[in-house]
């Protein structure tokens, strides 16, 4: 983690000090390009949230939580291998991809956990498989921990919370200026190799926020964000997780080292661990077949060996 995080945290400072940087710009409206798969809306804590839905309603249902600076895009190739034969749920956490965003709201990993277990209820999903990567899997993590009777089993996928993140507060101060651009750089979104052509569109959307009005209101929401993951550490809850869950992991993830597997797998008391190699900080994206793959036979309660890639 220390080689990505200083590279990142370097690339901000830079782009903070250039005089380019900090000319004021005008804002312009902000034009999103579209998703891989029509947007739905709904109305939960007094925000507009944006999710994707796909496949039948009353079949096995699975959430997909995206980590910081993401969006439900970082889910696209799970959301079509899915939607066939399950009821698929991708969500944009609040602040994040095309959810509301709003200067007056506290972004926190409570926040994000209560409004995905409410987006659950709203769709009328008694309980769903809920996968979470990054930041999405400490979010995914405190759905199972605080509404248990909505969580049939837990994915947890190079998981933040466990670790000591207090560094990061040290960051918001950078957040709240016109970087975007190096922010951008080192986001999850980057940190895949492109085998299926999704990397420009995945880029196309956080970027087409840069010199516009949303800007600064997802910088804010991003400073939020990170000083929640940084300072908000679920480790010590860990163990009240009833799910039985996946700790699904790259063996060289820059960002959340594999150290962290081990914390997870000791605290959570029905785990198991699944280790892809060469699957980065993001193995649903860097290697989207064995991903899948053992997730499905997580799901099914079958065994993931098969899966394995060389």
């Amino acid at each position: 983690m220390k080689n990505a995080s200083r590279a990142a945290l370097a690339a901000i400072v830079i782009l903070a000090l250039a005089p380019a940087a900090l000319a004021e710009k005008p804002l312009a409206p902000w034009n999103p390009p579209d998703y891989f798969a029509p947007v739905k809306y709904a109305q939960i804590e007094g925000m507009k949230i944006a999710y994707l839905e796909a496949g039948e309603q009353n079949a096995q249902a699975i959430l997909f939580i995206h980590g910081f600076t993401g969006d439900a895009q970082n889910w696209w190739d799970q959301y079509e291998y899915f939607k066939q034969n399950y009821h698929v749920v991708v969500i944009d956490n609040p602040g994040h991809g095309k959810s509301e965003r709003r200067r007056d709201i506290d972004y926190t990993m409570e926040l994000d956990a209560k409004v995905a277990a409410k987006l659950l209820d709203y769709l009328q999903i008694e309980k769903a498989v809920v996968v979470g990567n990054s930041m999405g899997g400490h979010i995914a993590a405190l759905v199972a921990i605080r509404y248990p009777e909505k969580v049939e089993k837990l994915v947890l996928c190079d998981a933040a919370g466990a670790n000591d993140l207090r560094w990061l507060v040290g960051l918001k101060p950078l957040l709240t200026g016109p970087v975007l651009g190096a922010i951008l750089k080192p986001t999850s979104g980057n940190q895949y190799t492109p085998q299926n052509g999704h990397l420009e569109a995945r880029q196309a959307h956080p970027r087409s926020m840069a010199g516009t009005a949303e800007e600064p209101l997802y910088l804010d929401a991003l400073a939020k964000s990170i000083r929640s993951l940084a300072l908000d550490s679920i480790k010590a809850e860990l163990p009240k997780i009833k799910a039985e869950t996946l700790i699904v992991w790259g063996d060289d993830d820059p960002t959340v080292p594999v150290r962290n597997v081990e914390i997870f797998h000791q605290l959570v008391p029905h785990s198991t661990v699944y280790m892809v190699h060469k699957g980065g900080h993001v193995p649903q994206m860097n290697t989207p077949e064995e991903f899948n793959c053992a997730l499905e036979a997580f799901i099914k309660g079958e065994c993931m060996e098969g899966c394995k890639q060389s």
